[in-house]
């Protein structure tokens, strides 16, 4: 009569050789896979917007999004990074009361990007465009909270 494995064996010795080699490739795909969900994080954590990005785009230096794109995407705590150049709003841009960030930690920032070895570059919101309702005053940047 054959007891199994781990009958034959105190469930401590985890040298076993049937038993190591799958405890090893079960905490390296554990550790794969924590590593793979850390650098997604990492990479997502800030975002880059551009007068000419798009609002498919991923939000890299290399490929910016569009800042209303960028707006409800950024997490608490993270950085929208603007990119030199006018940014021309047809329409008003709101950021709502619980896409504010809380608390000093959690706090969303939206600032001018500097390049690591320049000055800062200087982006420009322009708000010209929208137009002027003799009811209310929908233009500009919003900032409900």
């Amino acid at each position: 009569m054959h007891k199994g494995l781990l009958a034959s064996r105190p469930s401590s010795d985890l040298t076993h050789p049937m038993i190591a080699p799958r405890l090893r490739a079960c905490l390296a795909l554990v550790f794969i896979v924590g590593l793979s969900l850390l650098s997604a994080r990492l990479a997502a954590a800030d975002l880059y917007v551009a007068p000419a990005g798009t609002a498919d785009a991923p939000g890299t230096l290399a490929a910016p999004t569009t800042l209303e794109h960028a707006l409800p995407l950024i997490a608490p705590g993270d950085t929208i990074f603007l990119r030199g150049g006018t940014y021309a709003f047809a329409a008003q841009i709101t950021i709502a009361r619980d896409n504010s960030g809380t608390g000093p930690d959690a706090r969303k920032h939206l600032v001018a990007y500097t390049p690591p070895d320049g000055a800062p570059e200087h982006p420009r919101l322009d708000f010209s465009g929208q137009p002027y309702a003799a009811k209310g005053n929908p233009r500009g940047l919003q900032l409900n909270g």
